[in-house]
């Protein structure tokens, strides 16, 4: 199924939630007579003594007494937690995202997580455009972002994921090469070597792999697959939140503030038509 144009258009792209310099605690909260909306937006935080768990809890609370006659379900980014008795080992496990699963589940509240699969990332960016190379490309800088020695075990886990990622675009045996040869000739020098052997306990250019991969920018081709694939990531939630709310259901949520910021106009649209008070 195609993106819907008219709802991406609605979205905001990193880059222009960056620029609209927004708290980084940013609380969306919209309601008519049927329903209410509440999301959290804010930086992740594994801190039991971070102080925003304090209002994420008071927040919860008072949606809680103000829909409990209604259907409540709570969204949650990234994954669903298993939950465990202790709220500091949920916290310090799975962050806010094991926090607010810890407040619903004894409420018996239905838990949601609108991530979409990998598969449907990839789909979602090749219909707008993206070449499949340079999607491999930016897997591979995210990938190593995050690293600044790499030891064989690393090395082997990457080639599974970038084998992984061939399957599912449809790329050839030699991809590899043709990977590490399209990021070298858009660094403009030699940043990685063709055989991944000669990356075992070398260090890593990391501060030119991340302006590559950063997807609040648009310098490079990389930096605009960055900035596809994270709104492929708002695209999915946004459908999936819109099509809860469309049945009548109250939705509270702890997000990242930039998922926030960027679907918030799909969300005022949606309560405009349905008599926001």
């Amino acid at each position: 199924m195609k993106p819907k144009k008219e709802l991406i258009g609605n979205i905001l792209l990193l880059k222009d939630c960056i620029k609209l310099k927004h708290p980084q605690e940013y609380i969306l909260n919209l309601k008519n007579k049927q329903q209410e909306l509440l999301i959290f937006g804010c930086p992740h935080s594994f801190d039991p003594t971070d102080k925003k768990f304090q209002e994420i809890e008071f927040l919860f609370k008072e949606f809680y007494h103000n829909n409990k006659k209604k259907k409540i379900e709570v969204v949650v980014e990234r994954f669903i937690p298993p939950v465990i008795k202790s709220k500091t080992k949920m916290i310090q496990n799975f962050d806010d995202t094991g926090f607010i699963a810890y407040l619903a589940r004894p409420k018996k509240i239905e838990v949601f997580c609108p991530e979409p699969t990998s598969q449907e990332i990839l789909n979602f960016v090749l219909q707008r455009g993206c070449d499949k190379i340079n999607i491999a490309a930016w897997v591979l800088l995210n990938i190593l972002c995050t690293k600044k020695i790499l030891n064989i075990k690393n090395i082997g886990q990457i080639i599974v994921t970038l084998i992984q990622i061939k399957k599912q675009l449809g790329l050839k045996d030699e991809f590899l090469n043709s990977i590490v040869k399209k990021i070298n000739s858009v660094a403009k020098k030699k940043i990685l070597p063709l055989d991944f052997k000669d990356l075992v306990n070398k260090k890593l250019p990391v501060q030119i792999i991340c302006q590559l991969q950063n997807p609040s920018t648009d310098k490079t081709i990389f930096n605009r697959v960055g900035a596809e694939i994270n709104l492929a990531r708002d695209y999915f939630f946004i459908i999936q939140i819109l099509s809860r709310l469309k049945k009548g259901k109250s939705i509270f949520g702890v997000l990242g503030t930039n998922h926030v910021v960027a679907q918030e106009k799909v969300y005022r649209k949606f309560f405009r038509k349905n008599n926001e008070v």
